[in-house]
């Protein structure tokens, strides 16, 4: 059996040469999905510029070192960054409004010049509401979010809005090709391999492609008696 590739018509032995030969000779630009809306990118600073620009409310929450300025995506990042860097200072500059120190105090000073929100029970603070809004779910695990109209209950905001569109009949994503609407992202994406005829899913032993994953793993279901 003999494989054949569909950008330059080498001829492989093995279907493992050929996806070698792809990944080398004929690499995919590796792209950077938005998961707000159905804009890509082909690196990732264009799309934290995209999100920042377009979707401020779900920008990735940072922890800022009152101490340098620098900030971090995660708290332990920064709990250990104030190990390493900072252990043993003693902060020294007051703050007049809030009444807390610090060993610099203008990396603190700007959450005062505009409102921001506290969360009363870690004292992180937001500028973002919805962001405010969504940290307030880490306290409130046992206490889901509900349809107000059909009273299902959800563990975030992104589940919840999807199962609201099942009662407004919002279809946000339309086929560029035919023009059918869809109300969740996944299935305008798979509607769109039909035009496209894209086939992602590959079969590891004999290298036949599918349009869905679910083809594939019936598919696989054959070689298992071989």
């Amino acid at each position: 059996m003999i494989f054949l590739c569909s950008e330059c018509n080498k001829v492989f032995q093995s279907y493992k040469h050929l996806k070698e030969h792809k990944r080398q000779d004929h690499p995919v630009p590796k792209q950077y999905n938005c998961k707000w809306c159905t804009n890509t990118f082909n690196c990732s600073s264009d799309l934290r510029k995209h999100v920042q620009r377009n979707h401020p409310d779900h920008q990735p929450q940072t922890y800022l070192c009152d101490w340098c300025g620098r900030t971090f995506r995660c708290r332990a990042s920064l709990m250990k960054h104030m190990q390493h860097i900072h252990a043993g200072k003693t902060p020294r500059d007051l703050c007049s409004i809030c009444g807390k120190t610090f060993l610099n105090i203008k990396f603190h000073l700007p959450i005062h010049s505009e409102q921001y929100y506290e969360c009363s029970h870690c004292g992180q603070q937001f500028k973002w509401r919805k962001s405010f809004i969504k940290h307030l779910q880490v306290h409130n695990a046992d206490k889901p979010l509900s349809c107000s109209i059909c009273d299902k209950a959800f563990k975030d905001k992104v589940s919840i809005h999807r199962h609201m569109r099942t009662h407004t009949g919002e279809t946000p994503w339309t086929c560029k090709y035919c023009g059918r609407s869809f109300s969740r992202r996944w299935n305008y994406i798979q509607h769109l391999r039909l035009h496209t005829g894209a086939k992602p899913y590959v079969c590891e032993v004999c290298g036949e492609a599918f349009t869905h994953n679910v083809t594939k793993k019936k598919h696989a279901e054959q070689h298992k008696d071989t």
